[in-house]
């Protein structure tokens, strides 16, 4: 079985029309780091859930509250069924959608990301058959808002992202 590493960050900025699929999250709001994620990551709600679940937010994450977007330096949106990790540095933007389990991202992947609610060219549009990361990096300036998409539909059920969005 393949192992693949996935150095994960991106960022993208939401127009006025992606605006309201990416609510603001607040930069300042409360997290709680887990065992896996380093005191430098950020966590926020806004992961990849099962469609038409109604989950409550994990526990240790923030919810959308305010108006600022919190920064793409290292941040993570976690949901019930697996999280997006996003990094920027030195404007060079990684993201990836890690699904938990793993066999949940078998199946057919739809990812698109936006900046400044224009669609890049880091999506990822594919069927998998075994685990897998997608994942995708492009370079983008800084001040910008980074926003992602997603959806797989596979034997498992179909999964897609909430709302998540952060700022280069």
């Amino acid at each position: 079985m393949r192992k693949f590493l996935v150095v994960v960050s991106a960022a993208a900025t939401l127009g006025a029309g992606a605006a309201a699929f990416a609510p603001a999250v607040s930069a300042s709001a409360a997290t709680t780091p887990t065992a896996t994620t380093p005191a430098t990551t950020v966590v926020h709600y806004g992961g990849m859930v099962r469609a038409g679940s109604t989950d409550a937010t994990p526990a240790g994450t923030a919810t959308p509250a305010a108006t600022a977007y919190p920064s793409c330096h290292s941040i993570k949106y976690v949901g019930n069924a697996g999280f997006i990790s996003v990094q920027e540095k030195s404007n060079k933007l990684q993201w990836g959608i890690t699904m938990t389990p793993l066999s949940y991202s078998v199946g057919k992947w739809s990812v698109s990301t936006y900046l400044s609610g224009k669609k890049t060219t880091s999506g990822f549009n594919r069927t998998v058959t075994i685990g897998y990361i997608p994942h995708g990096s492009l370079s983008v300036p800084s001040g910008k808002i980074f926003h992602v998409m997603a959806e797989v539909v596979g034997p498992d059920g179909t999964f897609t992202n909430v709302p998540n969005a952060c700022r280069t």
